[in-house]
């Protein structure tokens, strides 16, 4: 795996698509999410069209080779040892899966269904994540992007791939919302947008509303006004100017596309890609496509006409209209989209951006990495960006109860508290439990769906010598928290008392906060000294 030694490894966003899969994890150190390469099975080129930021982007082809040896060969693998249109080999399988499709393969005399191959490629993926993540000590919190309008059933299959692969954190969001997070568009509850994807095989169009009620974590963040798609894609564009070519080079056209060779389809393919950032490009220049005596010139303009001449941008615009048309019957005209993000492959070509900042205006079209958008927009949402601006998640102090002789939760931060908080969130005083006491723990965990319920604003956290913590407030009511996870177990947060604590010395007064990234802040004063230990220390960051 690439170097990501700035790189938050705790915040990985998986965004498997039809033709690529896509990883990204939020770097803290620029405030941005950064794609990760997987070697032998990513492939790389530059992220920007204008080459002016020298990025890159690494994608894994959505692949999968089932050898009769019982080998997985993964992405870029397959595609060098052309096995592409090998039996055995199993692609666009995130469209069938989304369409629940019942059909099954023959894989080396075995059936096989698209669930099943699925499940194989995002495990083995998984795997790799999860091998490079303990070598560094973390445990990483996955998060999976899911079409808008995909079934309940996909977002189960997806749970159940990530449970078989250990992987115990783990949160799905909608790609429409991962698109608008990446290009950090300014989006409201009941706000509409655009998401357009121009993939490898389809154009989809989708108006989104915003929906307003964010107060359960788990339910998705967006709901569909109007869908339309069109078989229209990259595959189409390349068939498009393999033609053209053969026709300036004088090449018989049969009408097969079995007569195209390997070489040229593949030169055409990647001559579209090159004018993204590039203009004119030289198809046959290396050689490697044998029809072709001498070779050809091919630019920008050049495609847009062949584009034209097939009608291309039309059916964009009708593709728009037939979704749009859907949103204007239930209220929202076209006027009422803020914001048109784009997504895909060939959102990169130009002539495409330009007819459709003629269509919603510059300022209204977003466009600047489409291949990996939703993949950064999903990380971003790990490491705490999101429409909401409130806390989703119950955070809790563990402590012993010693009335049940048993460990419980108590919540300080409770779902829905807004950010950045105006003043502190809880404040507790914590006392020495032996004489002597030097060291004192402040565990913060994360409380799932029924997790602990707050009971006082003023709470004292009393340790013994074996390091068990007991809370004492004003009020106490104690929930049995479920799905926890210690937030801070690699990484603790300790006070030091010197001089050593007394038996039952209030020592430590704390106050929490939360900033506008979602950081727990931890403020400290030695009662004994009256000294400041911590000032706005961050404990963890909150969900």
């Amino acid at each position: 795996m690439a170097d990501g030694k700035n790189v938050d490894p705790d915040r990985i966003a998986i965004d498997f698509g039809t033709s690529n899969t896509v990883i990204s994890a939020w770097n803290d150190d620029v405030g941005r999410a950064e794609t990760l390469d997987l070697p032998g099975w990513s492939k790389t080129f530059a992220a920007d069209k204008t080459g002016e930021r020298n990025e890159k982007v690494s994608v894994i082809p959505s692949l999968i080779h089932f050898a009769c040896s019982g080998q997985q060969w993964i992405g870029r693998q397959v595609e060098e040892r052309d096995l592409l249109d090998a039996p055995s080999t199993v692609r666009w399988m995130k469209h069938y899966l989304a369409g629940k499709s019942p059909v099954r393969l023959n894989i080396n005399g075995s059936s096989m269904s698209y669930f099943e191959a699925g499940e194989a490629f995002l495990r083995s993926i998984l795997a790799q994540l999860m091998e490079h993540c303990r070598s560094r000590g973390h445990d990483a919190e996955i998060v999976f992007t899911v079409p808008v309008e995909a079934s309940e059933q996909y977002g189960d299959w997806i749970g159940t791939v990530a449970e078989k692969a250990g992987i115990t954190r783990f949160r799905l969001i909608d790609e429409a919302s991962a698109a608008a997070l990446a290009y950090q568009v300014s989006l409201s509850p009941g706000d509409s947008f655009m998401v357009i994807d121009i993939g490898g095989g389809t154009t989809d169009v989708s108006v989104v509303a915003v929906d307003a009620d964010h107060s359960i974590p788990s339910k998705r963040r967006c709901r569909v006004l109007g869908k339309a798609g069109d078989d229209l894609g990259g595959i189409h564009i390349d068939r498009w100017v393999v033609q053209e070519i053969r026709k300036r080079a004088g090449i018989p056209s049969t009408g097969r596309e079995a007569d195209v060779s390997r070489g040229l389809l593949r030169a055409c393919e990647k001559a579209k890609e090159i004018l993204s950032f590039e203009d004119p490009v030289c198809i046959g220049r290396d050689g490697s496509v044998g029809e072709l005596e001498e070779p050809l010139l091919f630019s920008r303009d050049d495609l847009e006409e062949l584009l034209d001449s097939h009608d291309f941008f039309t059916r964009i615009h009708s593709t728009i209209q037939r979704a749009m048309n859907a949103a204007i019957s239930r209220g929202y005209t076209e006027d009422r989209i803020r914001a048109v993000v784009m997504v895909g492959g060939c959102s990169a070509i130009p002539s495409i951006q330009s007819t459709l900042r003629r269509r919603f205006g510059n300022s209204r079209v977003f466009v600047d990495r489409p291949i990996d958008a939703v993949a950064r927009g999903a990380a971003a949402f790990a490491a705490g960006t999101g429409f909401s601006d409130h806390i989703q998640h119950d955070y809790a102090i563990k402590f012993w109860n010693s009335d049940r002789a048993s460990h419980e939760f108590r919540t300080i931060v409770k779902k829905g508290t807004p950010y950045p908080s105006t003043g502190p969130v809880a404040t507790l005083r914590i006392r020495g439990t032996y004489e002597g006491q030097t060291q004192f723990g402040i565990p913060i965990y994360e409380i799932g769906e029924n997790g602990g319920r707050r009971g006082g604003d003023d709470l004292e956290i009393v340790a013994d010598s074996s390091g068990s913590m007991r809370l004492i407030a004003v009020q106490a009511h104690i929930d049995e928290g479920r799905a926890r996870f210690w937030m801070n177990e690699n990484n603790p947060t300790f006070l030091v008392a010197d001089p050593p604590a007394a038996l039952n010395e209030a020592r430590f007064e704390l106050t929490f906060g939360i900033d506008g990234n979602r950081r727990l802040l931890v403020t400290s004063r030695d009662m004994k000294t009256g000294g400041m230990v911590t000032r706005d220390h961050p404990v963890a960051r909150l969900i």
